[in-house]
């Protein structure tokens, strides 16, 4: 499977090479500079000396909003559909950054074959009126000029005042709008380029609208393709608040749990100002070499456990903590410190202790180090003190602690009353040890207390496997 890599860049060229670098297997790149960006010839052939990058344009002169930037989107799907070399066809901003490696990239789309990731949702009036009903000269001034760009909103003012009203005579039955970037199909691309009369009028009619890069594509797949084959989300983490000067968000190392809970395969806006920090720690701990010793069989399963968060179950933990008046947990094994970084929001009594060195960084980036220790539960670890709650969520993601006698013996002792494990079933690879584990606790003078199959609501426990137990 090959994939057609488009790219919409209009500066930071740096940043444009690193995104490019990264699609160096299976991809063919085809990219757009705007043709506002100074760029010499010299810079063009550095990127076609780059692997993979087969098309290098600077077509269309791109104002935010205008209707060039959605023809900048189609001109590079038609080159990189007239070559057919590809079954997937995504669409990114130089300003976008990955969030998994390639081979989980190239993983995920071979085990979704046929699906289209585009986020849209049906038009509604306001929208139409908003957007469509006016001319909108975008592309005549730059709307992010603030002298130049209230000529905009004067003329569609205008416009508004006096009843000037345009035609709705060349639309589809179904308008749809969302984010403009997308990961989809052939199939879909085949609908998008078709030069049908019905294709030429509706592109034709978005001239002068508002961010037609947001209603023309998503319009054509909606009307096109089933509802199966499409998913609602882009797998791209887009943070829609003010942060860093600008709204989406600009980046930065803060956001980072953000980025990992979203579970999106990309995430946007990255720039050289905000995000160098946040870069450094993915191509440190996740693209780089953190999981190099990863079975490639079992590479996109496992990266689907380590990076798994659940809301219910923190919150559930909190209900769980407040209704037993519990003063203190500690938490093993926490992983890539998603939860421990919630509990610690949630205002629990809890530290997290873990032997992965991974969960070091993950700690030091969310600043939990006063809530974390690297400890090995496998060794024999002295007792100075005991827990009101010893909390295992997914260990076996991160360690081997269901088979260690040691690990039991220590989890037991550091506890004075409860014992509480959940293992998402997608985690397990055999349930054998868990329950084996769990029975090795009841041996030690422990029992399953009441709540075990309470304490969690019916569309949580259909997901998981929990037991609870007390000494």
């Amino acid at each position: 499977m090959r994939h057609a890599i488009l790219i919409l860049a209009h500066d930071d060229m740096a940043s444009l090479k690193k995104l490019i670098a990264y699609f160096c297997t299976n991809c063919d790149i085809y990219i757009h500079i705007d043709k506002k960006t100074k760029c010499n010839k010299d810079e063009i052939n550095e990127l076609y000396k780059m692997n993979g990058v087969r098309y290098v344009s600077q077509k269309f002169k791109i104002n935010w909003g205008s209707y060039n930037m959605l023809l900048a989107e189609i001109h590079l799907l038609n080159i990189a559909y007239a070559e057919h070399r590809a079954t997937y066809y995504h669409l990114f901003s130089g300003h976008d950054y990955p969030l998994r490696p390639l081979q989980y990239f190239l993983e995920f789309f071979s085990h979704n074959n046929g699906m289209n990731y585009i986020y849209c949702r049906l038009a509604d009036s306001k929208l139409i009126h908003d957007r469509l009903l006016q001319y909108h000269p975008y592309s005549l001034f730059n709307a992010k000029d603030k002298k130049r760009g209230i000529y905009i909103y004067k003329i569609v003012n205008l416009q508004r005042k006096y009843n000037i009203f345009r035609s709705m005579k060349n639309f589809p039955r179904i308008i749809a709008i969302g984010s403009q970037w997308f990961s989809i199909t052939e199939d879909a691309v085949a609908k998008i380029v078709n030069p049908s009369k019905n294709n030429k009028n509706f592109l034709k009619r978005l001239k002068s609208t508002f961010a037609p890069e947001e209603l023309y594509i998503n319009t054509l797949v909606v009307n096109n393709i089933k509802n199966k084959y499409i998913c609602c989300d882009n797998l791209r983490y887009i943070r829609w608040k003010f942060k860093n000067g600008n709204c989406p968000s600009i980046l930065d190392l803060s956001l980072l749990k953000y980025c990992i809970s979203s579970k999106a395969l990309f995430a946007r806006k990255f720039d050289i100002s905000y995000s160098a920090e946040l870069k450094k720690f993915i191509d440190t701990n996740i693209l780089n070499n953190s999981f190099q010793n990863i079975d490639s069989k079992n590479y996109y399963r496992y990266f689907n456990k380590f990076f798994n968060y659940d809301s219910c179950i923190a919150q559930t933990i909190k209900k769980l903590v407040e209704v037993l008046e519990l003063k203190d947990i500690l938490y093993v094994e926490c992983g890539n410190c998603l939860y421990l970084d919630s509990f610690v929001g949630l205002k629990l009594p809890i530290q997290g202790i873990s032997s992965n060195k991974i969960s070091d960084n993950y700690a030091s980036a969310y600043n939990l180090l006063d809530y974390y220790q690297n400890i090995d539960i496998t060794t024999e670890i002295e007792a100075d003190e005991t827990f009101n709650l010893i909390l295992l969520i997914n260990s076996s993601v991160y360690s081997n602690l269901y088979k260690s006698k040691m690990a039991l013996q220590n989890i037991c002792k550091l506890t004075n009353k409860y014992i509480l494990i959940i293992e998402e079933k997608d985690n397990l690879e055999k349930i054998n040890e868990l329950t084996f584990f769990v029975d090795a606790i009841i041996s030690c003078g422990f029992k399953l207390n009441s709540l075990s199959k309470t304490i969690f609501a019916e569309s949580t426990k259909s997901k998981i496997y929990s037991y609870f137990l007390e000494r």
